[in-house]
């Protein structure tokens, strides 16, 4: 979009799989580690066909994501003056939808006879960052992520305030204090605890070997010249 109303990304993908287990890892696509049914159980097997049926099958992908400078959008729209302060917005969304997978292909949680043909994955969310001045800002996002329209308890979010400092000194540098929060469905489970209970026990209950991590804080530095 440009001059000032900032930019608009829209993408489109579209996986057909046949015998999907049979690609590495070495393949990344929209969140999965290749084809699945190996030792990382996060490849497209595992994330859209629900580690169920012969490995064949399509997905939709949509993505949008908008990027603003509320600043500037308002130097343009109405000629107003923020002076140094600088608000960035980002709104983001993204689509998928599950179909052509074979009969066996079922969901393991609820009744587990619900196909995964016909199942939506949606996230979205939108991260906002203040700065009142060029070295020192303010920020949080917040996402909502539903990994299967069938199984609402596998739904999850989470938001994360952060702290930023910028420094021009040596190129562009900056360093952010973030804290995160996560509020999980009752289905959520750690992926090493996945491993130590097995697939065919994820309906048990049975959390695993390792707690969720709710609260999270971590410590990122770029450097850019």
């Amino acid at each position: 979009m440009g001059h000032g109303w900032g930019d608009l990304f829209f993408a489109y993908s579209h996986i057909n799989a046949t015998n999907v287990t049979l690609v590495g890892p070495a393949f990344e696509v929209m969140h999965a580690d290749g084809g699945g049914g190996h030792n990382s159980a996060a490849g497209v097997y595992e994330t859209y066909f629900n580690d169920r049926g012969n490995g064949d099958g399509d997905v939709d992908n949509l993505i949008l994501q908008y990027d603003v400078s509320i600043s500037h959008l308002l130097r343009k729209a109405f000629r107003a003056s923020t002076g140094q302060t600088d608000i960035a917005l980002s709104l983001f969304g993204m689509y998928s939808a599950v179909y052509n997978t074979s009969a066996d292909s079922v969901s393991p949680f609820g009744t587990g006879t619900v196909a995964t043909a016909g199942t939506k994955k949606i996230k979205y969310g939108a991260d906002v960052a203040v700065f009142p001045v060029s070295w020192f800002g303010v920020g949080v996002r917040g996402d909502y992520v539903q990994p299967d329209s069938h199984e609402p308890s596998l739904s999850f979010g989470s938001v994360a305030p952060r702290i930023i400092f910028r420094t021009h000194m040596l190129g562009h540098a900056q360093v952010t204090l973030q804290y995160g929060h996560y509020w999980d469905g009752s289905y959520i489970i750690p992926t090493q605890s996945v491993s130590s209970i097995g697939a065919g026990n994820l309906t048990t209950g049975n959390t695993g070997l390792y707690p969720l991590d709710k609260d999270v804080f971590g410590i990122k530095a770029t450097l850019v010249w």
